[in-house]
């Protein structure tokens, strides 16, 4: 126990110890203004959070070292730099398969990305030749034949993978391996295959440099060696055949298939001792119950017997007590029934008060405009107001006279009825339009009274559309049946009017102004079937529909007035 806790020390400070240089790194990094020394510290916090495990951050920081190098004016240690940045990024890419990551604890793999990473280790080769770092370039050919060596595939695809990127390795490492010239940065391959990088320092050579150069030859001249094993024992692994190889894969199928299956045993004999733990704390918890029960039985026996003992006592005052409780409930049982027809009652009564008041404000919303009403409810009585810019229409039945002496006074105001309903289901359907009144066969509206006013005049111009069209139908309906039909002028004018209610008793919502005069008399000049605007109007519509101009015509106490026709709206 006691060398668990010392190895559990000592691995914490170790690491407090690491992610302290980490921490100095980085607030080095963020200080440092010149790019060439910012980028070979992400070239060093890329290697420091390799060696941690963290993919995601040394790849963060060997993008950010490729970039920062850029900077630097020097090709030669521009190329260096980047060549560094690509290894890390191309060993943080390939994590899973130089044992960053491994398996997870349900036997799946996770994180690699073999792409990446062999495009990144490609491209720190061809930095590193082009700046003449042989010994970058000799590690990043090596983790390339790692990284085929542990990827995926048929035996016939990963052996023509691993036997190039192996070849290549080889050839290189022979051209590089009389190599004695030190170079300015090393970086050491530690046992998963990661590496550090340790620029050497500038000037002239001290006699501590010579040695430590020396020191480094004979490294390089070991790893060498240590390579040149690793190749022979590559080929040997190149060596082995399909069926052999086949075997192997098939036994590591059959391992991860047993750590699949361990990791559901697990799972299931974790969920199994949860289970008999809750039933467990269950059992504990009926046990207590019981001995509940138990203890509170013994107690009512006891007060059951004090109980008889007093009863016997008082079993006279007892009865008289149940003689005065009863005659007390049954008042209290009478007054609450009385209570409850009375309540009951009102209840009926507002339900029907309710029913009336909502009949009289749906009446009220019938006549006026939904804002007048509750003003009026709210206050007791709308204040005329003035509206600079409305449009009003007016429409009127041509010879309504004669139709009407056609029919009878019920089909009369039947088919009256029919066609003002008509208008009023079209008027509904904007919602800046507000009907205002019949008179007779005349129909009367106005849009534009209250909201955004800025589409009074298009929406009351398709209104007017739809009027005609509706009563287009009407008319061939009826014609169809030989029965008479009655036909509208409609007239439209735009301006300012004074909108309020007038009386005390029968309300009437109504709007006065010249405007309505315009509109009335546009109405009268117009045609059967046609839509009759003013040039207000139409200033107003004149890129939304398609009118024609009809000239100035002589209007009465008007004079010469500007009006068109509005044939349709633009599609």
């Amino acid at each position: 126990m006691k060398r668990i806790l010392t190895i559990l020390f000592l691995s914490c400070f170790c690491w407090g110890l690491s992610a302290q240089s980490i921490a100095d790194l980085e607030k080095s990094y963020a200080k440092e203004k010149d790019m060439g020394k910012k980028a070979e510290l992400a070239v060093n916090l890329a290697q420091k959070y390799h060696e941690k495990r963290n993919d995601d951050k040394s790849k963060l920081y060997s993008k950010r070292a490729y970039e920062h190098a850029g900077s630097i004016s020097s090709s030669t240690q521009k190329n260096r730099v980047r060549a560094e940045a690509k290894y890390y990024e191309g060993k943080s890419h390939g994590g899973i398969y130089f044992g960053s990551k491994g398996f997870d604890f349900r036997g799946k793999r996770t994180g690699p990305d073999f792409n990446n990473a062999k495009n990144a280790l490609n491209a720190s080769v061809s930095l590193a030749k082009s700046a003449g770092y042989n010994q970058l370039e000799l590690y990043a050919l090596w983790n390339l034949a790692q990284l085929h060596s542990k990827t995926y595939g048929s035996y016939k695809v990963r052996g023509s993978s691993l036997k190039s990127a192996y070849e290549a390795y080889v050839q290189r490492s022979q051209e590089l391996k009389n190599l004695t010239k030190p170079q300015t940065s090393t970086i050491v391959i530690n046992g998963d295959g990661g590496g550090s990088s340790t620029p050497s320092s500038g000037g002239g050579a001290s006699k501590k440099e010579l040695e430590e150069i020396k020191r480094q030859n004979k490294n390089l001249k070991d790893q060498l060696e240590a390579t040149e094993d690793e190749n022979k024992k590559l080929k040997d692994k190149l060596n082995i055949s399909s069926e052999a190889f086949e075997k192997a894969k098939e036994k590591e199928q059959q391992f991860e298939e047993m750590v699949v299956k361990n990791t559901e045993l697990s799972d299931m004999l974790d969920e199994n001792q949860g289970k008999l733990l809750r039933v467990q704390s269950k059992n504990k918890k009926q046990k207590d119950q019981i001995f509940y029960i138990q203890t509170e039985n013994e107690r009512l026996a006891q007060e059951q017997e004090l109980a008889e003992e007093v009863n016997s006592r008082f079993r006279l005052g007892v009865i008289l007590g149940g003689i005065i409780a009863a005659l007390v409930l049954a008042f209290l049982y009478f007054g609450y029934a009385a209570q409850k027809r009375a309540r009951k009652q009102m209840s009926q009564k507002n339900e029907e008060i309710k029913k009336e008041q909502e009949r009289s404000e749906e009446l009220l919303l019938n006549i006026l405009p939904v804002h007048i009403a509750d003003e009026l409810k709210n206050q007791g009585a709308a204040k005329a107001k003035r509206h600079d810019n409305v449009t009003v229409l007016f429409s009127d039945f041509k010879n309504f006279t004669l139709v009407s002496e056609t029919l009878s006074p019920e089909d009369l105001v039947k088919e009256l009825d029919y066609c003002f309903k008509g208008f009023d289901f079209i008027i509904s359907q904007y919602p800046t339009i507000e009907k205002i009144k019949t008179i007779g066969d005349a129909y009367m509206a106005v849009s534009g009274l209250y909201g955004d006013n800025y589409k009074a005049a298009e929406e009351m111009s398709r209104a007017a559309l739809d009027m005609q069209e509706f009563l287009e139908d009407y008319r061939l309906d009826r014609q169809a049946k030989g029965m008479p039909y009655f036909e509208a002028r409609i007239g439209v004018h735009s301006g300012p009017v004074v909108a309020g209610v007038v009386g005390n008793k029968k309300f009437a919502y109504d709007v006065w102004g010249d405007t309505v005069n315009v509109a009335s008399r546009m109405e009268s000049n117009g045609e059967v079937g046609k839509v009759n605007i003013s040039a207000d109007t139409f200033d107003q519509v004149r890129y939304k529909f398609v009118c024609s101009s009809r000239g100035r015509i002589q209007v009465k106490n008007k004079g010469l007035v500007e009006m068109y026709f509005l044939d349709k709206e633009y599609v």
